[in-house]
């Protein structure tokens, strides 16, 4: 099995299998563990909302969370319908 291990300094390169990425790719690489749990719920609130046709109640059930919670989680994630 092959380990991995992440650095979170400014000072290093990000690195993917050990090359540089360029400088835009870098910048759009998301920072934490949160950050990327975050973008990854927006996404699939995002998705679950649009194939209900912005219907929460129905999302929420789609979802399989409460219609309280799914509001909850929109005003968390700065969504606006």
């Amino acid at each position: 099995m092959r380990e991995t291990s992440l650095r979170m300094q400014n000072s290093t390169p990000d690195l993917v299998d050990g090359q540089a990425l360029p400088a835009a790719a870098a910048s759009d690489m998301i920072s934490s563990y949160a950050e990327a749990m975050d973008a990854f719920e927006k996404q699939l609130l995002l998705r679950a909302l649009a194939q209900c046709g912005n219907n929460v109640a129905q999302a929420a059930k789609c979802l399989g969370i409460g219609r309280s919670t799914l509001y909850k989680k929109l005003i968390r994630l700065h969504i606006v319908l």
